[in-house]
């Protein structure tokens, strides 16, 4: 990761505040901060968040992955610094063609996102996170603090060099739409998300 990159950003004004938003060379991978990128405390707050074009751009309420968005950006606000990856891995890494078959199955069968994808003959999740971790290492970050609900992403940071030193996890907005697909992600997936 070329750090002379970090030097070119444009300010990003939200109904939260103001991030900066850096031009990473890769329209696949995108960095959000709040504050300077280049002078982060010693373990700063991060989401690694994989896009969801049906919550994000077109509001879908079937899933939680905009909401997550939104919550990650309030969290790292109040701190006043951290850094959101957004990372062009629909479908859990299988792209989306392959997130709209699955859920297909889904709505027509109703099976959950597990059945749908074993029956896809999908992996449940082939997302990697290395450009995450390169540029963690880049910037000399070796201690974070992740907002997520999802061990997986703890594991790769860890086996990767970089030490979680907290999980910070997220309270999901469950509605009629999503109630069965968050269930369904702590039961068949291990996900942490604090269902009521």
């Amino acid at each position: 990761m070329n750090i002379a990159s970090f030097t070119t950003w444009c300010e990003l004004p939200t109904k939260i505040g103001i991030f900066r938003m850096y031009d990473m060379q890769d329209e696949k991978f995108r960095l959000i901060s709040f504050s300077d990128i280049n002078n982060l405390c010693e373990a700063p707050l991060i989401r690694i968040h994989s896009s969801c074009m049906a919550s994000e751009v077109f509001k879908a309420l079937d899933c939680d992955c905009a909401d997550q968005l939104e919550s990650s950006m309030k969290l790292i606000a109040k701190e006043k610094e951290g850094i959101i990856f957004h990372l062009h891995q629909e479908g859990r890494g299988h792209g989306l063609s392959s997130k709209i078959k699955a859920v297909q199955l889904m709505q027509n069968k109703n099976i959950d996102t597990v059945e749908a994808f074993n029956e896809l003959d999908f992996e449940h999740d082939i997302r990697t996170y290395k450009k995450v971790t390169d540029l963690l290492s880049s910037l000399g970050i070796t201690k974070v603090r992740v907002i997520t609900n999802n061990p997986r992403k703890i594991k790769y940071l860890e086996l990767n060099g970089i030490k979680v030193v907290e999980k910070v996890s997220l309270i999901p907005k469950i509605r009629a739409e999503n109630r069965d697909y968050l269930y369904s992600k702590n039961e068949k997936l291990s996900h942490s998300l604090v269902l009521s």
